[in-house]
């Protein structure tokens, strides 16, 4: 792809998913698809309007792996971007995305997981507050937790959000 966006439907025109995935790869377009050069590693960039929860980018996943590739031995990552609209405060955003960050969270580390599911969330302003159980496995994963965070927020929901981890 030449760095122009392309409908989701365009560029996996043969793809059948679920008619709730379906409905949300309709609002969806492609920025770009990568392979490594051991061919064994596909990268699909979508770009949304609206957040895509998580569980429907795993599903997903598992979608273009079974339907385009079969058996071959081959490893789907897709990796989501969000144009969303002043609509989406970072109250709101929290709120309504928080499930499925923790799941993101828990799929890549069950200690990340663990110390977000506990945590408390407030936000003021731009600002989101992290609250933390004080306990080893909150401290030692803290860095962790607030750079995949800050990846989260501020890279894939461009909310330039500040995050602030503190500790009960």
């Amino acid at each position: 792809m030449n760095g122009e966006r392309k409908p989701f439907e365009e560029v996996f025109p043969g793809l059948r998913a679920d008619d709730e995935l379906g409905m949300i790869l309709h609002d969806t377009e492609v920025a770009k698809v990568t392979m490594n050069k051991r061919r064994d590693y596909l990268r699909v960039y979508i770009i949304c309007s609206r957040c895509i929860h998580k569980k429907y980018i795993y599903q997903l996943e598992e979608v273009i792996k079974k339907q385009l590739f079969g058996d071959y031995d081959l490893r789907v990552k897709v990796i989501e971007q969000f144009e969303l609209s002043a609509l989406y405060t970072p109250e709101k955003l929290i709120e309504m995305y928080r499930s499925s960050i923790e799941m993101e969270l828990q799929n890549h580390s069950r200690y990340l997981g663990y110390a977000f599911r506990t945590a408390g969330l407030s936000c003021s302003g731009n600002e989101l507050t992290v609250s933390l159980a004080d306990n080893t496995v909150a401290r030692e994963n803290e860095e962790e937790l607030y750079e995949t965070l800050d990846k989260i927020l501020n890279g894939r929901c461009h909310m330039n959000m500040r995050i602030r981890m503190e500790y009960r």
